[in-house]
């Protein structure tokens, strides 16, 4: 088992998950970071739903994001839930946030998952701790 892998297994045994059998989203932003977990998840016996939410700042760049996460999902067998932005959101970090948050909300609701994970690299550190 490579190290990620590990650390991946020593957090659902950490926190008890490693039997969890119920609905599980991952956060799939189609980074290497939400990848990777995605992959691992899979590798580790769960079924895991991915959700895209595609920001809608960048045009067709945006909606080719959105494309390469459906492909990718489409190849390790991964359901995928994916949803735009309304051009009327704010194009600022903390509108993009709180629209990833309600997103999340909503496909936890329909998807009736307890679980949402995102997936970060030691890069987002500043980032996170800065929110």
């Amino acid at each position: 088992m490579n190290n990620i892998a590990q650390k991946v297994s020593e957090f659902f045994d950490k926190y008890n998950l490693k039997n969890y059998r119920g609905t599980v989203l991952v956060a799939f932003s189609g980074g290497y970071d939400s990848m990777c977990l995605l992959d691992i998840l899979v590798k580790i016996g769960l079924n895991p739903i991915a959700i895209h939410l595609n920001h809608n700042w960048r045009g067709s760049e945006s909606d080719n994001e959105e494309k390469h996460c459906k492909e990718f999902c489409k190849k390790l067998g991964i359901k995928i839930h994916c949803e735009k932005l309304d051009n009327s959101i704010p194009k600022t970090e903390t509108a993009a946030r709180e629209a990833r948050y309600k997103f999340f909300e909503k496909c936890a609701e329909k998807y009736n998952a307890h679980i949402v994970f995102t997936a970060h690299n030691a890069n987002d550190n500043a980032e996170t701790v800065l929110y």
